[in-house]
């Protein structure tokens, strides 16, 4: 493993830009050394940022070719963990844990929405198999009762054929 870590690795695992990282590098919020130009970052440095350990600063002088607090005569501007307060990556932590709550309330939604859509998708494939059964059904009565009228005689005749039976009926 490495002693030294990179701006851009940093930024990467805390999910911020390096432009972020810098400016903590500038208030001495976190030390880091120029290596021929390139601001390396101490492995422990690195692993308090990314788990949110409090800064110690102490550690953030300028021994040694480390950056640390501004020269330029302002107060150091005390980075989140200091002063009891919560640290960057506490406050990423907690941001993504809301986003997994609310990833997972989605997920969750959408089974649901997935299960009705299921269920609604059978009982409709099922209503269109009793439409066609009764669809058949109502063709199969219609073509009875179409070839019964044409074998029955027509009520009227029938009923006149009576009448003149009756009539030459003597009695």
């Amino acid at each position: 493993m490495k002693d030294h870590t990179t701006v851009a690795d940093v930024a990467d695992a805390l999910g911020v830009t390096k432009n972020a990282v810098m400016n903590r590098i500038r208030r001495g919020t976190l030390t880091a050394k120029k290596v021929n130009g390139v601001w390396r970052i101490p492995r422990a440095e690195y692993e308090r940022a990314v788990n949110g350990a409090p800064t110690n600063r102490s550690q953030a002088g300028h021994e040694g070719g480390t950056h640390g607090a501004p020269t330029h005569g302002a107060r150091p501007v005390d980075d989140v963990g200091t002063n009891g307060a919560p640290t960057e990556g506490d406050i990423l932590r907690v941001k993504l844990g809301a986003s997994e709550q609310a990833h997972e309330a989605t997920r969750r939604e959408l089974e649901s929405v997935q299960t009705t859509l299921d269920l609604t998708q059978h009982q409709l494939t099922d209503s269109i198999a009793s439409v066609r059964s009764l669809t058949d059904e109502v063709k199969g009565l219609t073509a009875i009762i179409h070839s019964s009228q044409k074998a029955l005689p027509s009520p009227v005749g029938w009923l006149r054929t009576v009448v003149r039976q009756v009539a030459t009926f003597r009695i």
